[in-house]
């Protein structure tokens, strides 16, 4: 994972391997731990090699023109998380000298006045400032649609701030920012079950041997079966159970989990990450009781 690979048919070899590793690992995981339960597949690409790749891509001698990669997918798929961990990679940070991120719901003309003071600085290559010539990586996301107009304006406020040889990343929920790119967009769909499976153990369990743990083990499966494959809820959970590595507090969480979702389904007829998806804002109930519940929004 470490290695740059550039090679687009080897890039595809490797998807095919580690899809293939996700399904073995969970059927040898289902088979240990539920023996009775069956979760249909589907696949997906090494994303963060791909964005690494068009980072590091030099452009030609004298091209002003300034590279923009659009990343697309739905609320919850992990488009930060993809661009975060990227951004933590030594050859980025190495290539780079500044690396900014700029969050976006309305561009306006005070936008554009203000884009320079509104972008957060997330890393400075002071040491290689000169020799990197001062090149930029500009992270824009987008909460909400961005008309061509106003992204005209917006990469005309960028080219005039950023040093030639920076960069664009845009991450939207919008398929109509594809076309504001000048390589190809990279489009990021839900993990597979087992791929969610395989990532949720990994954060909850760390460097311990699941097999060591198996009545965890199956709890940690139950309980990654109710989060639906979402990212933020993968992240949560696992520290929590990370940080109470108890077989009572976990029988909770799962508790918690499924009595709160059965009221939402009973009351809305949806699950929660298909709520909020909608933006509706809904109820969650509090683990040391069942008559208290607090409101989540993905506002």
């Amino acid at each position: 994972m470490g290695r740059k690979i550039t090679n687009q048919a080897m890039l595809l070899q490797l998807v095919m391997l580690r899809d293939a590793m996700h399904r073995g690992y969970y059927m040898l995981d289902t088979f240990r731990y539920q023996p009775h339960d069956d979760e249909e597949a589907k696949d997906q690409a090494m994303e963060a090699q791909l964005v690494i790749n068009f980072l590091l891509h030099a452009q030609p001698h004298g091209a002003e023109e300034l590279e923009v990669l659009p990343i697309v997918g739905p609320r919850y798929v992990g488009k930060s998380t993809l661009v975060a961990h990227v951004c933590k990679d030594e050859r980025v940070c190495a290539h780079f000298s500044k690396i900014l991120f700029f969050h976006i719901q309305g561009f306006t003309d005070d936008g554009l006045a203000t884009f320079r003071d509104e972008c957060e600085l997330k890393h400075q290559n002071c040491v290689s400032e000169l020799k990197l010539e001062g090149r930029f990586l500009v992270v824009i996301e987008l909460i909400g649609d961005l008309n061509e107009d106003a992204w005209s304006r917006l990469y005309s406020a960028s080219r005039r701030y950023a040093p030639r040889g920076s960069k664009i990343i845009v991450t939207s929920q919008f398929d109509n920012i594809v076309k504001f790119g000048t390589t190809r967009a990279l489009t990021l769909k839900y993990l597979s079950h087992e791929a969610y499976w395989y990532f949720f153990k990994t954060l909850t369990f760390g460097s311990m041997d699941p097999e060591m743990h198996p009545r965890l083990t199956h709890l940690a499966m139950e309980i990654a079966k109710m989060l639906r494959r979402c990212h933020i809820g993968a992240n949560t959970f696992a520290c929590l159970l990370r940080d109470n590595f108890d077989v009572y507090f976990w029988c909770k969480i799962l508790a918690l989990l499924r009595r709160s979702y059965q009221k939402l389904v009973s009351r809305f007829g949806e699950h929660l990450s298909d709520l909020q998806d909608q933006n509706i804002p809904v109820l969650f109930g509090r683990m040391p009781t069942s008559s208290e519940d607090i409101v989540l929004s993905s506002v």
